[in-house]
Protein backbone atom coordinates (compact mmCIF):
# COMPACT_ATOMS: atom_id res chain seq x y z
CA UNK A 1 0.00 0.00 0.00
CA UNK A 2 1.76 3.48 -0.71
CA UNK A 3 1.54 6.43 1.35
CA UNK A 4 -0.71 8.23 -1.02
CA UNK A 5 -3.32 6.01 -0.16
CA UNK A 6 -2.89 5.40 3.09
CA UNK A 7 -3.30 8.82 4.13
CA UNK A 8 -7.09 8.92 2.41
CA UNK A 9 -7.82 5.57 3.97
CA UNK A 10 -7.12 6.61 7.94
CA UNK A 11 -9.51 9.67 7.88
CA UNK A 12 -12.03 7.27 6.26
CA UNK A 13 -11.94 4.89 8.54
CA UNK A 14 -11.79 7.23 11.24
CA UNK A 15 -14.95 8.88 10.44
CA UNK A 16 -16.36 5.49 9.34
CA UNK A 17 -15.90 4.72 12.75
CA UNK A 18 -16.88 7.24 14.14
CA UNK A 19 -20.67 7.78 12.45
CA UNK A 20 -20.77 3.96 13.25
CA UNK A 21 -20.05 5.01 16.83
CA UNK A 22 -22.69 7.61 16.55
CA UNK A 23 -25.31 5.34 14.78
CA UNK A 24 -24.98 2.18 17.93
CA UNK A 25 -24.96 5.16 20.24
CA UNK A 26 -28.79 6.24 18.58
CA UNK A 27 -29.99 3.13 18.41
CA UNK A 28 -28.85 2.31 22.00
CA UNK A 29 -30.21 5.32 23.43
CA UNK A 30 -33.48 5.64 21.64
CA UNK A 31 -34.45 2.28 20.35
CA UNK A 32 -35.11 1.14 17.09
CA UNK A 33 -37.61 3.30 15.19
CA UNK A 34 -38.81 0.69 12.96
CA UNK A 35 -39.69 -2.76 12.99
CA UNK A 36 -36.70 -4.93 12.88
CA UNK A 37 -36.58 -6.87 9.33
CA UNK A 38 -33.26 -7.35 7.38
CA UNK A 39 -33.41 -3.71 4.99
CA UNK A 40 -33.59 -1.56 8.27
CA UNK A 41 -30.51 -3.05 9.75
CA UNK A 42 -28.55 -3.39 6.73
CA UNK A 43 -29.07 0.08 5.03
CA UNK A 44 -28.18 2.36 8.14
CA UNK A 45 -24.72 0.32 8.93
CA UNK A 46 -23.72 1.32 4.96
CA UNK A 47 -24.88 4.49 3.81
CA UNK A 48 -24.09 6.11 8.13
CA UNK A 49 -20.07 4.95 7.92
CA UNK A 50 -19.94 5.73 4.17
CA UNK A 51 -21.32 9.97 4.64
CA UNK A 52 -18.77 9.54 7.53
CA UNK A 53 -16.28 8.33 5.34
CA UNK A 54 -16.64 10.51 2.90
CA UNK A 55 -16.54 13.54 5.86
CA UNK A 56 -13.30 11.99 7.28
CA UNK A 57 -11.93 12.49 3.62
CA UNK A 58 -12.71 16.02 3.24
CA UNK A 59 -11.95 16.72 6.55
CA UNK A 60 -8.21 15.18 6.02
CA UNK A 61 -7.74 17.27 2.91
CA UNK A 62 -8.40 20.54 4.39
CA UNK A 63 -6.57 20.04 7.28
CA UNK A 64 -3.38 19.21 4.56
CA UNK A 65 -3.68 22.34 3.35
CA UNK A 66 -0.94 24.74 4.89
CA UNK A 67 -2.35 28.00 6.28
CA UNK A 68 -0.22 30.74 7.46
CA UNK A 69 -2.96 32.60 9.52
CA UNK A 70 -4.13 30.57 12.97
CA UNK A 71 -7.71 31.98 12.45
CA UNK A 72 -8.50 30.86 8.69
CA UNK A 73 -7.00 27.65 9.76
CA UNK A 74 -9.69 27.52 12.57
CA UNK A 75 -12.24 28.68 10.50
CA UNK A 76 -11.39 25.88 8.03
CA UNK A 77 -11.41 23.56 10.67
CA UNK A 78 -15.05 24.39 12.32
CA UNK A 79 -16.15 24.52 7.96
CA UNK A 80 -15.08 21.03 8.01
CA UNK A 81 -16.67 19.67 11.40
CA UNK A 82 -19.31 21.12 10.07
CA UNK A 83 -19.27 19.34 6.47
CA UNK A 84 -18.92 16.19 8.94
CA UNK A 85 -21.56 16.08 11.17
CA UNK A 86 -23.96 17.75 7.89
CA UNK A 87 -22.99 14.80 5.82
CA UNK A 88 -23.82 12.67 9.34
CA UNK A 89 -27.57 13.84 9.33
CA UNK A 90 -27.83 13.85 5.25
CA UNK A 91 -27.23 9.90 5.94
CA UNK A 92 -29.22 9.56 8.50
CA UNK A 93 -32.13 11.43 7.15
CA UNK A 94 -31.55 9.21 3.65
CA UNK A 95 -31.84 5.72 6.09
CA UNK A 96 -34.96 7.42 7.50
CA UNK A 97 -37.08 7.65 4.36
CA UNK A 98 -36.29 4.47 3.06
CA UNK A 99 -39.01 1.99 1.87
CA UNK A 100 -39.57 -0.58 4.76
Amino acid sequence: MSNRNFHIIKPALTGAVIALGFLVFIFGFFGNPKPIDFQWMVWPLIIVPVGGAIGGIFYSFIDQLNFKNTRISILANFFSVLLYLFLLVIAFAWVRDLPQ
